[in-house]
């Protein structure tokens, strides 16, 4: 198995990333993480259905509707759609995947 040093880095070195779960209604880890991705010199994507800009650019509904295929995608999303996203991300070949789980309190 990879260590997870190695798989951090993979990702890292990509250079075009999806940042799925930005919010324009308040600050989320997503924000918080496209802002340091874009601030490092990264291409980064934003990515939510529900709204059509961030930050003043295109914010995306899907994977699928970025016009350059992005190499990874940093997600925060609930549970409830993250399987969905992860089919999304097989189907169009992106290999790198950090997915961070927003988990309801018990």
């Amino acid at each position: 198995m990879e260590k997870i040093e190695n798989l951090i880095q993979g990702f890292l070195s990509q250079k075009r990333i999806a940042i799925l779960g930005v919010s324009d209604k308040r600050e989320t880890g997503c924000n918080f993480n496209y802002k340091k991705f874009k601030e490092n010199g990264y291409k980064v994507y934003p990515v939510n259905p529900h709204i059509s800009s961030f930050n003043g650019e295109t914010c995306y509904p899907d994977l699928k509707s970025i016009p350059e295929k992005s190499e990874a995608v940093f997600m925060l999303t609930s549970l409830a759609v993250t399987e969905q996203i992860v089919r999304e991300c097989f189907d169009l070949r992106i290999k790198y995947v950090w997915i961070i789980f927003k988990c309801l309190s018990y």
